[in-house]
């Protein structure tokens, strides 16, 4: 006989059930320590929450407040000397009150409605 049996040897039930409950140990250990991380990394997402909820909330006011030029492809606020480009809108939105921000060269188009002549 090639390989023992459970009459010979009844103890070799034993076997598949260690391997059993050692995979279900290792699984649950796995899957708690992914609920554990995520948990984790959940509460400090959270964290940052209530300060970006409160950046938009500036940043809507402020767009609320703009006016759009078509011909310049821009926005600015009435009464203020700021033109800003539609490209550095959302960091002009979100620049802190008094911060400077890049100046980029403007392209302004041609205004077709002047006399050349």
């Amino acid at each position: 006989m090639l390989y023992p049996t459970y009459r010979e040897n009844p103890l070799l039930i034993f076997v598949p059930v260690v391997i059993f409950v050692a995979s279900a140990i290792v699984l649950m250990r796995w899957v708690w320590l992914s609920k554990r991380r995520e948990t984790q990394m959940l509460r400090e997402g959270e964290a940052h929450y209530p300060l970006e909820i409160k950046q938009w909330k500036r940043a809507l006011a402020r767009w609320k407040q703009l006016y759009y030029c078509y011909r310049d492809d821009g926005v600015f606020l009435p009464n203020h000397a700021v033109f800003v480009p539609i490209a550095q809108m959302k960091q002009y939105l979100y620049a802190k009150s008094g911060e400077k921000r890049k100046r980029e060269p403007l392209k302004l188009k041609k205004d077709s409605r002047k006399n050349h002549s």
